[in-house]
């Protein structure tokens, strides 16, 4: 899918620390890998902000250079189960709702048919650009990459990968077809399959290894965002609408209503256990997760999702709108908190903010770390916070309901109480005896140090430290050049 030619590269010695969430990306610098979680998407750099943890020369390669010295963690088995079933959950997922537009069209219920096929058009449309947009800036960091190698001459020489015209016009139309995880989760089954092909030299095999782990990430970080941005409001959706509607229905809305919750739930689950698989992959200090830690990763995930969503659903039900403003509150608070943890994804730092605040989107349903180091204390106050509010929506609503005759009155409540005690023990088992690390890795206390919860809470200040060193050091470079011009 690429042709490949050997040019001169000089390789510089890579960052030592890696955070634990990546940013989605196809393009990697010189010293900036794409497991790295500044986005190396530079030509949206603002020259006034900060450029933390960035070399003044770190743009100059694109990821089409391989390390020659890349660890390789073969092609699984695994990986083929993770990606097809993403694609089935994709499918699923669509193809339910699809189904569950046209019986509101053909039932004559407007407002669910607007808002259901706004649900799967409106979330298309900006992963489609947003696809675009990754590739757009992957093919002129390419070309720039390509044309720096050939001008220069170093004694190191790795291979360097130019995708053909054609690819890159194949990756745009389907992307402008709303099937951009699609081609990514292909391109990722070719280069896993192309990773262990013996007729490859070392290298290539290499080049392709590294392609693989990266065009994963790269898929998963695009569902995530298709999947918070359609399967969970469109959940939400038709459980209100299921338990909003009073006449009685065909069976075939309940059964096509039915399948469209499931597959949504599911998806939402299996996203994050294909992202936190990708993920750890990636980096190549970390453990591979095994099928039976992807098992109790997704019973906790879905279980921690079901619940809100529930509770979501049935306080819209009771008031209506009302849900909009607990649902702003909690988003505000969120990515405010995100602020406090100085997160660095992005060197432009409005794009930084507005990232920050589509994670904030991601925490109204369910527990995202974008912070690497201890997570205990952030998962402690998230689901804190997430508790007390489900136990404030269900009071109001098991207290105003006129509801309390219906069939889903009572099971409703029970299945939220016991959907938390699931998920609280999937995730202590999962960390407890499935965690990738090994059974009993975790320990159950930190060792006592100086600001150790608010380091875990909000942010480091050693890295607090180290990047103001560096952007007085930045800084003192910058009037040093200015003097010499002078």
């Amino acid at each position: 899918m690429a042709s490949c030619k050997k040019l001169p590269y000089s390789r510089r010695s890579l960052r030592e620390k890696q955070p634990y969430l990546i940013h989605p990306h196809s393009i990697e610098f010189d010293d900036i890998t794409r497991s790295d979680s500044v986005s190396t998407r530079n030509d949206t750099v603002d020259d006034a902000g900060p450029r933390r943890k960035l070399s003044e020369e770190s743009d100059r390669y694109s990821s089409s250079v391989l390390e020659s010295k890349t660890r390789i963690v073969p092609f699984h088995w695994r990986d083929i189960l993770v990606s097809c079933s993403a694609l089935f959950f994709f499918f699923f997922d669509i193809v339910t709702d699809c189904l569950l537009a046209v019986q509101y069209y053909r039932a004559n219920i407007k407002i669910a048919f607007a808002l259901t096929t706004v649900f799967i058009v409106g979330p298309s449309l900006v992963t489609c650009g947003l696809n675009v947009r990754w590739y757009w800036l992957d093919y002129q960091n390419q070309q720039r990459a390509l044309q720096r190698c050939n001008e220069r001459t170093c004694r190191n020489e790795i291979y360097v990968i130019e995708t053909p015209k054609w690819l890159w016009i194949a990756r745009f139309l389907v992307s402008i077809c709303m099937m951009g995880p699609i081609i990514r989760y292909l391109e990722f089954l070719y280069n896993g399959m192309k990773s262990k092909s013996k007729s490859l030299s070392e290298e290539d095999r290499r080049y392709y290894h590294r392609q693989m782990r990266l065009e994963e990430v790269d898929a998963c970080c695009l569902r995530i965002f298709e999947c918070f941005l359609e399967a969970a409001p469109q959940l939400v959706l038709q459980l209100y609408l299921m338990i909003s509607i009073q006449e009685k229905e065909h069976i075939i809305y309940e059964v096509i209503r039915a399948l469209s919750i499931v597959s949504s739930w599911s998806s939402l689950a299996w996203c994050m256990v294909s992202y936190h698989k990708a993920l750890r992959c990636s980096h190549e200090d970390k453990e591979n997760m095994g099928l039976p830690g992807m098992t109790f990763y997704f019973l906790w995930r879905l279980c921690e999702i079901g619940p809100r969503v529930i509770v979501l659903g049935l306080f819209a039900a009771q008031f209506s709108y009302v849900i909009f403003i607990f649902v702003s509150i909690h988003w505000i608070i969120m990515s405010g908190w995100l602020f406090c943890q100085k997160t660095r994804f992005y060197q432009n730092r409005c794009e930084e903010r507005l990232f920050n605040i589509v994670c904030g989107y991601v925490l109204v349903f369910c527990f995202l770390n974008v912070r690497e180091g201890h997570t205990r204390f952030r998962a402690l106050v998230y689901y804190a916070v997430i508790y007390i509010e489900n136990f404030t929506m269900v009071m109001f609503w098991f207290y105003f309901t006129s509801e309390k005759s219906k069939w889903f009155y009572l099971p409703a409540f029970f299945a939220i109480i016991f959907g938390v005690v699931l998920q609280i023990s999937f995730q202590l088992i999962y960390y407890r005896w499935f965690h990738p690390k090994g059974s009993g890795a975790i320990p159950c206390c930190l060792p006592k140090g100086n600001f150790m919860c608010y380091q875990s809470l909000c942010h480091s200040l050693e890295e607090e430290m180290e990047d103001q060193m560096e952007d007085m050091t930045i800084q003192v470079r910058a009037k040093q050049s200015e003097s010499v011009a002078v």
